[in-house]
Parts: C-alpha cells; structure tokens; sequence
C-alpha cells in the first residue's frame, strides 16, 4: 500500500516507483514515519477536531477521543474477507496476513 501512496504524493506510477532505487524508496519510507501524508493522517485531523468539538459541548460524560470519530478501514474490509471465509477464529496475526494477501491479490503485487 505504501507503494500507491508514494505514487499518489510523486505522481508517479507503480511501476515506476518500484524501479525507484532501494535506498530512495526506503529513505521515502522514513520519511513517511516521521511526517506521514494521506488520508489516514488527514482523517486523524479531521477527528481531532470532531473530537474537541464533541468534548466542549458535551454535558457530564465520558470524554470522547478522535479514534472514536475515525473509520475502522481495515477491520470494514476483514468483515468482507468474513462473508467470504470464516476467519474469526484465527488468532489476530493470521487475520492480518489474510488480509494482506488479499490486498496484495487486489491490487496485483506480488
């Protein structure tokens, strides 16, 4: 996935990106950890401040923080990987790696 994101930022394609240098690519990597860009990080913003604006008008209560206000993406496409296979008994980390074969099969990386 950091590969489509790294595209999108550079206007470059997949294939492009992936004929990038392993030192360049693994320094836009970094880079990513320390400033990271997209929809995740926008979306964080956004329920940040959904957050603080549910938090000032609230009446006595549990304060909220902005996980609460953010989209599960991952687990919304678990629960369709679910109907299609029985993976609620699998401990967390298979779930994740069937997860990631079937993105990875979605989007043609191999």
């Amino acid at each position: 996935m950091f590969e489509h994101r790294l595209g999108l930022a550079l206007s470059k394609s997949i294939s492009e990106i992936r004929s990038m240098p392993y030192v360049e690519f693994r320094s836009w990597q970094l880079f990513y950890l320390l400033e990271p860009w997209g929809w995740q990080n926008e979306e964080y913003y956004a329920a940040v401040n959904v957050a603080m604006l549910y938090n000032i008008n609230r009446s006595k209560g549990k304060v909220k923080e902005p996980k609460e206000f953010m989209r599960d993406m991952e687990g919304e496409l678990l629960k369709q990987l679910e109907a299609e296979r029985d993976i609620t008994e699998l401990s967390v980390d298979e779930q994740r790696e069937i997860l990631i074969r079937q993105v990875k099969k979605d989007f043609g990386i191999k």
